[in-house]
């Protein structure tokens, strides 16, 4: 059964969203006129028709979505991403205004209008000095995986490192009958926007379907069982036909080729080579997510989330927060200018088209707002291929032993005294210890930074290094647009006194640190340099005039301009600042406080 069938069949057997529902609300005003170029130009609001407030704000991070893949593919577009482009308020030059551009850090910033620096969540994990450890950026060793309660401790996850609040926070403290929900591919997604009071909050887990977390000794069936039934028929589905990618549109395997990665020859294509030689097991295991199908499961599983909570049906505004992984993962495997994203693209597009027209039929006012965590670019020995010579690879593991033989030798040291996360393949964080791995004294600390980071900043491959106190004390001027923040200011905005590390590193642009494995992963994001930063803010209801706004705004501004729109108190300090949409009876965006 295809996955638009599978949806079909799926929506009749839940009972999800009603189709027959007119398109706007009662009363509901009709578009006001086109604004003038000039108008467009400045981001200028018409205020000849008062727009209802949105009863449903679905807000939508999709991974990975950077500013140079929406450009490439906007004028490719047909269905929901060619409407909310076209046909709303966009902001084709938004910017994760950070400098560790990563999924944890970019969805923290989404809905609380804060910075990594004052989200405290600086990247996707890392390294807690004083134990010696990884730390991932939403584990919770008090919590378990709802569908597998017996499962390790080091699986619970929740948004409790996250140190502010969101919109939904907002929401809930002064609009109590208010409903926040969310759901997502990751969990990082899905906790990032949801927040510390959300209702609920799901994500995938492979072979499974949609799960939560509960307290430790709690049975998770409770959590589970608004997609309970879903999940009951994705699985059903597996079953009766296993899943398999092929093209949504033939004209994507134009750019089939073959790549050489070390002695490995490999065919980029669709199906991928893995998907026709692994298991079911296997494919269910890890291809499945690693495809458009996730995507496409997880905006059913948001119907599903509508209709059970009866999202936008209340006397209260709701928020649905949905972050869409396939883009990343997809991304990350196969890179971002071959059939593999060719087709994720025509999909994600088509899939955005549909839930869009569901979303327009359920009688209610409506707000979308769709953006990303960060971008990305595809793998060097392609960008080379296009005319970038500097594309090229750095062998993470290699390289800090180097760092850390000449320190050994300078300092007369026994032990290695840097580390990173994730077994010394994260090098852009490091962090100085002491021969058990933890916490020096100050001293030694002191004459570790001061060997390291001259020694790191002369290397040909690195673009600049600073210290935890360099980057901590410096200020970031909130006037200056944020495409022309320097590589220290960018930093500073990702960096924590507790968990950043002792020396953050930019090594030059097109340069990656991943070690390429063909079907397991070619390329990341994560850097400083604009190709990882720059998104695009989109806005959009029915009846919206559209307006293109091409002056760069930060992803921090959108939370205070969701809250303005809802009529809302966010917290009284945050780093973005309201943006006038149109006159939804609040009048005009209250300077920014600071």
């Amino acid at each position: 059964m295809s996955m638009r069938g599978f949806r079909h069949f799926l929506l009749a057997a839940s009972s999800a969203v009603a189709l027959a529902a007119p398109a706007l609300a009662a009363g509901q005003s009709a578009p006001a006129p086109a604004t003038s170029a000039r108008q467009e130009a400045a981001g200028a609001v018409t205020r000849s028709a008062v727009q209802p407030r949105p009863k449903l704000v679905i807000a939508i991070s999709v991974d990975q979505f950077s500013g140079n893949l929406f450009e490439a593919w906007r004028g490719r577009f047909t269905g929901g991403l060619k409407r909310l482009g076209n046909q709303g308020i966009t902001y084709a030059n938004g910017y994760q205004t950070h400098g560790a551009t990563e999924t944890c850090p970019g969805h923290s910033t989404l809905l609380t209008g804060r910075h990594p620096s004052n989200t405290g969540i600086i990247a996707n994990g890392w390294y807690d000095i004083a134990s010696g450890r990884d730390v991932y950026c939403m584990e919770d060793t008090a919590m378990r995986p709802a569908h597998d309660v017996q499962a390790d401790a080091s699986e619970g996850r929740s948004a409790r490192n996250l140190r502010v609040s969101t919109v939904g926070d907002w929401l809930k403290a002064q609009s109590p009958k208010s409903r926040v929900v969310a759901v997502s591919g990751k969990d990082r997604g899905a906790l990032n926007m949801g927040g510390h009071k959300a209702d609920a909050s799901f994500w995938f887990a492979s072979g499974y379907g949609f799960t939560t977390s509960v307290p430790a000794g709690q049975s998770g069936d409770a959590a589970l069982k608004p997609l309970a039934d879903f999940n009951r028929s994705l699985q059903a589905s597996w079953q009766a036909s296993p899943p398999m990618w092929t093209y949504a549109d033939e004209q994507c395997s134009a750019l089939e080729d073959y790549w050489q990665f070390g002695e490995k020859t490999w065919r980029s294509q669709v199906p991928p080579v893995s998907w026709q030689t692994g298991s079911r097991e296997d494919v269910l295991k890890s291809q499945y997510a690693v495809s458009p199908l996730l995507d496409a499961a997880t905006l059913d599983a948001a119907r599903v989330l509508i209709e059970h909570y009866k999202l936008g049906q209340g006397e209260a505004t709701d928020l649905l927060a949905v972050s869409l992984s396939a883009t990343d993962l997809v991304g990350h495997r196969y890179g971002t200018a071959g059939p593999e994203m060719c087709d994720q693209m025509v999909r994600l597009d088509r899939e955005l088209g549909a839930f869009l027209d569901d979303l327009e039929k359920l009688g209610v006012p409506v707000m979308v707002v769709v953006s990303a965590d960060h971008g990305g670019i595809d793998f060097p020995e392609r960008l080379a291929k296009q005319g970038y010579p500097t594309a090229g690879r750095l062998a993470p593991r290699p390289w800090l032993e180097e760092v850390n033989a000449r320190l050994r030798q300078q300092l007369r040291l026994d032990w290695n005294p840097l580390t990173t996360t994730d077994d010394g393949t994260d090098i852009n964080q490091i962090y100085v210890v002491d021969r058990a791995g933890k916490r020096p004294a100050a001293a030694v600390r002191e004459r570790g930074l001061k060997a390291a980071v001259p020694l790191i900043n002369g290397r040909t491959d690195v673009a600049a290094a600073y210290s935890l106190e360099t980057l901590l004390e410096t200020k970031v001027d909130r006037a200056k647009p944020v495409d022309e923040l320097t590589l220290q200011e960018r930093f500073a905005l990702s960096t924590d006194k507790e968990r950043s590390g002792d020396i953050t590193v930019a090594f030059g642009p097109y340069q990656q640190y991943k070690v390429p494995r063909p079907d397991r992963t070619l390329t990341g994001h994560g850097t400083v340099w604009n190709y990882d930063r720059r998104v695009p803010i989109l806005f959009w209801w029915p009846g919206i005039t559209p307006q293109e706004r091409p002056l760069p705004v930060p992803t921090v501004d959108i939370a205070p301009t969701l809250a303005h729109v809802l009529g809302i108190q966010p917290d009284p300090t945050l780093d973005g600042q309201c943006r006038d949409l149109a006159d939804f009876g609040n009048g005009a965006c209250p300077a920014p406080k600071w």
